[in-house]
């Protein structure tokens, strides 16, 4: 991964440090199109929404609780952002 193009969100209680001053629960980067993947033990496990809008519409369900962080691509600072929004 390069740092440049995403930012590794550490999660602290189920939730992450989305924008400064602004915390996300995770539950709902699962639904943000800026989330890419989520470290579940040691393995990347590839983000929901971020398989729906590249249209392959097929992921493994990510266990949020053993999540351990969140690869975000949101390099402008814009926070969370459904996909369903995209979708609609």
């Amino acid at each position: 991964m390069n740092e440049k193009e995403y930012r590794l969100l550490k999660t602290v209680d189920g939730t992450v440090q989305c924008l400064p001053g602004k915390k996300e629960e995770i539950v709902r980067c699962r639904f943000c199109i800026h989330s890419k993947q989520f470290l579940q033990g040691r393995r990347w496990v590839p983000s929901p929404a971020r398989a729906f809008c590249l249209a392959s519409r097929t992921t493994t369900n990510v266990d949020l609780s053993c999540v351990t962080a969140v690869c975000c691509n949101d390099m402008r600072g814009e926070g969370f952002s459904s996909v369903l929004n995209v979708i609609s």
